[in-house]
């Protein structure tokens, strides 16, 4: 066989700044990545400070180092690290940029024994792809940022390939994510997000990154947009944030602000990113969402992730099987990097770890400690492949009282391809002495056959496996998620409902003894206690759309117990008449309408309704004969709402249900209700002839729904 190795181009730098353009620098080499570092030491040479002095952190975007599969010498490390030479296999072990070795059909007809030993070698030949990386450019990054006494802050996941992403993630002072929003339809009543894409996945490995190495801040560069720049509500961004919260991410860098001279038309300079712009109609509220985020990014900082689940998934097989392509990792097993989901809905909690954290974690009395993370519950997901140390630490969790649950079957063979026949032999018998001396601590299941049902089969094994959950929830349900965090006197839960138009209810039961429930309201800031019928670990929860809840417990013991909130609704009249609208558009201009009924502007035949950005004013007189509590708006399409009665502003809602409580507003007789209504920008920006504008709002299949729908209604519980 003859055979010649392609040489293809180097790969450019994206979007490359002035002086920072032209090929991307070899990462595999410490020499180059010093080189580009120390270009940093200008900075301090012509002012004269050193860099601490300057900057707080230094930031390195995800890893996009396209095909970046060589560099000098490798052929030589290889065979330092394994003993064989790579020579022979070369025509085996590249495979295209953006695909993986399933690609290629160069194998079809070889025998099994063949493939069998070329799995290995791949392995072998991305594994140490991925530890000359992370020594040579990530660990460089960091000792340099050490030896300057500045921080480092890190993006581990890239594209399209991923260099070891968890043990990336533990290498930085911050890591860091990066949470797309608009990558799936926003329309849909609950949150998903594209799995194919892997954000998510991001988050996971950074938090566990973060949980394992005691760093205090896990952060994500967030609500990077390309498809909905002008669409974006701050309800979509609560409810992306609200996530982000679920997964561990406790620091929020904007993605991004758009910075523009003055003298730039409207609507300015723009970058991938949400419009996060002053000339954004919603700009004037943005501190509502600002000032959420802080408070509880503040808590979750200041607190410590409880982690009852590791779950190990089937990397090393996918790295000998496909490559350190992003896809596979993301979605093979498809349910792999989705069971976070159900877990949390469950009111359990999990980490995905890896096997060099198992092998280094002490294991005893029945649990796995790396740091200070604590895990009761080892989950090995479709693996098939496993080092023998992997095998002794498994066989050592297991002894000492610990269950796993395997997911189709437990590995049987080793990864490297030297020594592999004496390496399989010491895999197999671990697994097999396993299952005889302790089948009652083996739980082994199928992999769920569908999505679907994901959440019922994440039930059935976890009330197999018999491990206490975070929090005993009632009626779980796919619309609510919950973490557990705590310090050394507090407990903290987190609950949010993510869906954009259902309340939720159900009671929560706390494995918490001798501490005291409060509400840390994130809105406002304000702190009281919750109301409970007999024990103080027993709570009501009631949940409105795309609302969330922060609940402390603590040791302080309320003077008194508040009542509780009814939720039924006792009587109910829709408010009907003539509503009196001003609609003051971006541009300055203001049009009057009177409607009889409440509807969507982007569905009017009338341009100056269909095409409307801005901030609407609904004036409506109200004759109040009744004893009403609130005033329900009914839909609000994702507009930002205040409610003035009588002139006085009663508050304002930028998210879920607008709801109003009114008992101190409304008076008997006659009065006169405002309503306040922000849009987002999307249809006059897509009404405009500006090549910008165009640019962004090209592929909108639909306007955007606008304004009230109601049915605006006053409401008595």
């Amino acid at each position: 066989m003859s055979y010649a190795l392609i040489q293809q181009n180097f790969r450019v730098v994206t979007l490359g700044p002035p002086g920072g353009a032209g090929p991307v620098m070899d990462h595999y080499k410490k020499e180059m990545t010093l080189a580009y570092l120390n270009r940093l030491k200008k900075i301090s040479e012509r002012s004269g400070l050193p860099l601490n002095k300057l900057i707080r952190a230094i930031f390195c975007d995800s890893i996009e180092v396209s095909g970046a599969n060589w560099t000098d010498g490798f052929d030589t490390l290889f065979f330092n690290a394994y003993g064989y030479q790579l020579k022979k296999w070369m025509p085996f072990i590249f495979y295209s940029v953006k695909g993986n070795y399933a690609n290629d059909n160069y194998t079809i007809g070889f025998s099994s024994e063949f493939i069998e030993k070329l799995k290995r070698v791949r392995y072998d030949y991305n594994k140490l792809l991925v530890e000359v990386f992370l020594k040579n450019f990530t660990q460089t990054y960091k000792d340099f940022c050490e030896e300057n006494d500045v921080l480092c802050r890190y993006q581990a996941y890239g594209t399209p390939f991923l260099m070891g992403m968890l043990d990336g993630y533990m290498i930085p002072d911050i890591p860091e994510s990066n949470n797309w929003i608009y990558s799936t339809e926003m329309k849909d009543s609950l949150w998903q997000w594209n799995q194919n894409h892997g954000y998510m996945t991001w988050n996971l490995y950074a938090s566990a990154g973060g949980h394992l190495t005691g760093k205090k801040i896990v952060s994500s560069e967030v609500m990077t947009n390309t498809r909905g720049v002008f669409k974006t509500t701050l309800e979509e961004i609560k409810q992306h944030d609200d996530m982000n919260f679920i997964t561990s991410i406790n620091h929020s860098i904007l993605h991004g602000y758009n910075y523009s001279p003055k003298e730039e038309p409207f609507p300015g300079w723009i970058r991938y990113g949400v419009y996060f712009s002053e000339q954004n109609t919603w700009w004037k509220h943005l501190n509502s969402w600002v000032d959420y985020n802080a408070r509880l990014s503040t808590v979750f900082q200041n607190s410590q992730a409880k982690k009852s689940i590791a779950i190990i998934g089937p990397t090393a097989d996918i790295w000998g099987d496909k490559g350190l392509a992003r896809a596979p990792f993301h979605t093979e097993p498809k349910y792999l990097h989705k069971l976070w989901e159900p877990i949390s809905q469950l009111g359990y909690s999990c980490e995905y770890i890896n096997q060099n954290i198992l092998v280094k974690s002490e294991i005893k009395n029945g649990e796995i400690s790396f740091g200070n993370m604590r895990y009761k519950l080892l989950v090995l997901a479709s693996l098939k492949s496993i080092h023998p140390e992997t095998a002794v630490a498994i066989q050592k969790y297991v002894a000492t009282g610990g269950k796993v649950v395997v997911i189709d079957e437990l590995p049987k063979k080793s990864l490297h391809f030297k020594d592999a026949d004496a390496n399989d032999t010491q895999v197999k018998e671990i697994i097999e002495n396993l299952l005889a001396e302790h089948p009652k601590s083996i739980i082994q299941i199928e992999k769920p056959k569908s999505l679907e049902n994901l959440f019922s089969w994440t039930e059935n094994f976890l009330q197999e496996a018999k491990i206490n959950p975070d929090v005993i929830i009632s009626t779980p349900t796919k619309k609510v998620y919950q973490i557990h965090q705590y310090t050394r006197d507090k407990d903290i839960y987190f609950f949010t409902n993510i869906h954009k138009y259902k309340t939720t209810e159900f009671d929560a039961t706390f494995p918490i003894e001798n501490k005291y429930p409060y509400v840390w309201n994130p809105e406002t800031g304000e702190r009281k206690p919750i109301y409970y019928a007999e024990k103080s670990n027993e709570l009501h929860i009631s949940l409105n759309p795309l609302a969330s809840l922060l609940i402390v417990f603590e040791d302080e013991k309320p003077i008194e117990n508040i009542l509780g909130n009814s939720t039924k609704v006792e009587k109910s009249k829709a408010i009907i008449g003539i509503w009196n609208v001003t609609g003051k558009r971006v541009d300055g201009k203001t049009f009057t309408w009177q409607m009889k009924e409440l509807t969507d502007f982007s569905q009017s035949e009338d341009k100056t309704k269909s095409t409307f950005s801005g901030e609407l004013s609904y004036k409506i007189a109200l004759q109040n004969d009744g004893n009403y509590t609130h005033i329900d708006l009914g839909n609000t399409n994702g507009g930002i709402t205040e409610l003035y009665i009588n002139g006085k502003k009663t508050g304002k809602r930028w998210y879920g249900k607008a709801e109003y409580s009114i008992v101190k507003y409304l008076q008997e007789g006659e009065n006169t209700i405002e309503i306040k209504y922000t849009t987002v920008l999307a249809n006059y920006c897509k009404s405009l002839k500006n090549p910008l504008t165009n640019r962004w709002t090209k592929n909108y299949k639909d306007l955007a729904p606008t304004g009230l729908e109601g049915p605006v209604e006053l409401v008595s519980y």
